[in-house]
């Protein structure tokens, strides 16, 4: 449990590393060497903290995951400045939920800032991200069979494209699995 992801800001990489009980934010140098101190620490005492995700763009850089008893939260960075998002990514959604009814949060750089995405019992869920606010949030698709992970991309203008996996209807016992590509417009 827990994860490991990183972005590159523009001048260095910025690492976001969980071990299930403590959420570590860093950078580290293009040469390979961590800078000290951490930029952000998050201890999650007896709860669980799982699925980091990072995404950059400008001069910034948002970083979200999910706690157990929290839902999906996010923390802004600028330079060596972080600051919460506003309160946790949990309203529409049921983020609350088991590990097995939702996957990883997603951090997608937008024109206009920042995607959160994640899904919930197999329905994609997305928040922006603008200035450190939370904009609302909304519901992108649900497909007919349930969603077993996707992956997400910012569009040359104001779309989002999502590869996806659902179960495969016509070969249940094989395991055979389909990836599907959708492209939402997010005017």
């Amino acid at each position: 449990s827990g994860g490991i992801d990183l972005a590159w800001n523009g001048t260095e990489y910025i690492v976001v590393e969980s071990n299930s009980k403590v959420l570590t934010i860093r950078s580290i140098r293009a040469d390979g060497v961590a800078l000290a101190p951490e930029l952000y620490r998050v201890d999650a005492g007896w709860s669980l903290i799982e699925s980091p995700a990072i995404g950059c763009g400008g001069n910034e850089c948002v970083v979200a995951w999910w706690t157990l008893d929290g839902g999906v939260s996010a923390v802004r960075l600028r330079g060596a400045q972080a600051g919460e998002i506003g309160e946790p990514f949990t309203d529409l959604g049921d983020f609350r939920a088991a590990p097995v009814d939702r996957f990883y949060p997603e951090v997608v750089s937008m024109a206009a800032g920042f995607l959160v995405t994640s899904i919930s019992k197999g329905t994609l869920f997305a928040r922006s991200v603008s200035s450190g606010v939370y904009g609302n949030e909304q519901q992108l698709f649900s497909p007919a069979e349930p969603l077993l992970g996707r992956s997400v991309a910012a569009g040359e203008k104001k779309e989002l494209v999502v590869a996806y996996v659902r179960a495969a209807r016509d070969a249940p016992y094989s395991g055979a699995q389909r990836i599907f590509l959708r492209i939402l417009d997010m005017q």
